[in-house]
């Protein structure tokens, strides 16, 4: 049997903003894999604690 999905992922760094602080980079990156085809994931840096994850429902 055949293996057909995929998984594509991003990185990027997104600004956490808040008022009247500076901004603070986050290191983030984006999930979407074929076999949970209605949601994306972004896994969110935390430092040296590791990732946390958000699942998003792709048409947002």
């Amino acid at each position: 049997m055949r293996n057909d999905h995929v998984t594509l992922r991003s990185t990027a760094v997104f600004d956490l903003l808040a008022p009247r602080t500076p901004a603070v980079p986050v290191k983030v990156e984006l999930r979407y894999d074929t076999r949970d085809p209605y949601a994306v994931v972004a896994a969110f840096r935390t430092g040296r604690a590791g990732w946390v994850e958000w699942v998003f429902a792709r048409d947002l």
